[in-house]
């Protein structure tokens, strides 16, 4: 998961900070935790550094709360987040969505969808990777009912026990998604205003 993040993080520019590529990191189990905001690192190396030294919660897979955390306090300006600058979220998560916003094990709680709609209608984009070890382990379609449109740039899989199954072929972690993260976005998903900017195609989800 750690080495996701990092490849990723390491692919998506050179010039981080306040007037470059900004990051921040939140961890999800069954409690969700920010563990640094927009504005804490100016360079990749200390980003980087610091998400190889931190520990990976193997438990539960608190969806919500991890949708909740972007829209409600992450991509805000009193952390770092600048006007007209594009926002993307992407989860990275290996099981089921099953912790409700009381924090009690319920499976799909149906505040994940509320938090990404709410994510969505704000301008951030969200993607996926679900990383699995058996295709049939996880809920697949609930990451596809989560991310923006369309879904075959914003939702990949990554398998821990190659081969890739066949039919999730469109959705494989590929080499190019740091590109996908950087492609021309639009500012929310209602395309009725015209919110499109670089160049995008609008998708309204």
């Amino acid at each position: 998961m750690k080495d996701i993040a990092r490849y990723i993080i390491d692919g998506v520019g050179s010039s981080f900070g306040a007037s470059g590529v900004q990051v921040s990191v939140i961890e999800f189990s069954r409690i969700v935790t920010v563990d640094f905001y927009l504005n804490r690192f100016n360079n990749k190396a200390d980003i980087l550094n610091h998400i190889t030294a931190m520990d990976h919660n193997q438990h539960e897979t608190n969806l919500n709360g991890a949708l909740y955390e972007p829209w409600s306090q992450v991509m805000t300006p009193g952390h770092g987040a600048r006007s007209g600058v594009p926002k993307v979220a992407v989860l990275i998560t290996d099981g089921e969505d099953n912790i409700d916003e009381n924090g009690a094990d319920v499976i799909n709680p149906p505040a994940t969808i509320t938090n990404a709609q709410i994510c969505k209608a704000q301008g951030i984009r969200l993607m996926a990777i679900d990383v699995y070890t058996n295709p049939e382990a996880y809920n697949f379609s609930r990451l596809l009912e989560i991310v923006s449109s369309p879904p075959n740039v914003n939702l990949y899989r990554q398998s821990l026990t190659p081969p890739q199954p066949p039919q999730y072929k469109h959705y494989q972690l590929a080499p190019g998604i740091e590109a996908s993260i950087q492609r021309p976005q639009c500012v929310n998903d209602s395309c009725a205003s015209g919110p499109c900017v670089n160049g995008a195609t609008c998708y309204h989800d």
